[in-house]
């Protein structure tokens, strides 16, 4: 009985030795099988937001293989964003050709995130990579402490920096005291008063009289000139005369003003002359060389009557 199961055993044993050496002579490798390889990567997985890095993608092949597409990537990937690509580069290296080609990323969201898996077309088979986890960050951090919450503390308010404040204040003092050296020590403008004419103002108007008619404007055709003229002189004196301001007042003004000082013979004829004067020097009218004449007369012989009337 127990050679009879010992028997058993030796039989039961080489037929599965057959059975292996037989499947292992059958199954060959399949060249197919292994038309490539495909990676992706980066050359940082932790970065400051707004810092590059660098992806790469990477895929070998059988030369034989010519059907290739190559997978594009957008330009926004996730919570990144591709700034620059480089072209498609390729070496040989016997019968495997490699391809790659490097891609620059940045991010400015902070957190973990995933960089998804890409795909490659190789004849009829695809190949599929994995994805890679890069952590973006605010700020660079050490340890956990981060974590801990901290009571707020109250910063206290700079004190007077009087150092910051020294080059104002010097500058400020200098200036006012230049100031005030330059206000005591200004030349004062000199001031100019004006003649008094020691002559009596009868005696004065007279001879402004003679100088008016000897000038002779009214032959030369300004008789807006000498108008003007005759009309200052007359009431420069009925100024003097009568002690009033009439250098200031207006031909109606001057009138009431005369009217209880000036002989009523000569009141009306002086009247008249102003008249004239004011209708000349505003171009209004143009008076003739013999009515000028007469003007000259009319003030002269009404300067005289005022002058005899006050004796």
């Amino acid at each position: 009985m127990d050679n009879r199961y010992f028997l058993r055993n030796i039989i039961l044993i080489f037929l599965l030795g057959l059975f292996n050496l037989a499947g292992l002579t059958q199954s060959k490798p399949v060249v197919a099988a292994s038309v490539g390889n495909a990676e992706i990567s980066v050359n940082r997985t932790r970065i400051l937001i707004g810092e590059q890095l660098e992806l790469t993608l990477k895929l070998e092949m059988l030369s034989g293989i010519s059907a290739i597409q190559w997978p594009v990537l957008p330009d926004s990937l996730g919570h990144f964003e591709v700034l620059n690509r480089s072209q498609t580069d390729s070496e040989r290296s016997g019968n495997i050709i490699t391809y790659h080609q490097v891609l620059i990323l940045t991010s400015f969201d902070s957190g973990h995130w995933v960089i998804p898996a890409v795909s490659f077309i190789a004849g009829k088979k695809v190949i599929r990579t994995d994805s890679l986890a890069v952590d973006v960050s605010t700020i660079v951090l050490k340890g956990a402490d981060y974590n801990d919450i901290k009571e707020i503390i109250e910063i206290p308010a700079p004190g007077f920096n009087w150092r910051k404040w020294l080059p104002y204040i010097i500058g400020t003092v200098l200036l006012i005291a230049l100031i005030i050296y330059w206000w005591t020590n200004r030349k004062k403008k000199p001031v100019f008063e004006k003649p008094v004419s020691r002559s009596t103002a009868y005696e004065e108007a007279i001879a402004e009289l003679k100088k008016l008619k000897a000038e002779q404007l009214s032959e030369k055709g300004e008789g807006k000139q000498f108008y003007s003229r005759l009309y200052d002189i007359f009431r420069t004196y009925f100024g003097r005369y009568s002690n009033t301001r009439s250098m200031q007042s207006t031909t109606d003004d001057l009138l009431l003003k005369m009217k209880d000082q000036v002989p009523s013979s000569s009141f009306s004829r002086v009247a008249e002359v102003l008249r004239i004067s004011d209708a000349v020097k505003f171009a209004k009218y143009s008076s003739s060389v013999a009515e000028s004449s007469q003007s000259w007369e009319t003030i002269h012989n009404s300067v005289e009557e005022i002058n005899r009337q006050k004796a």
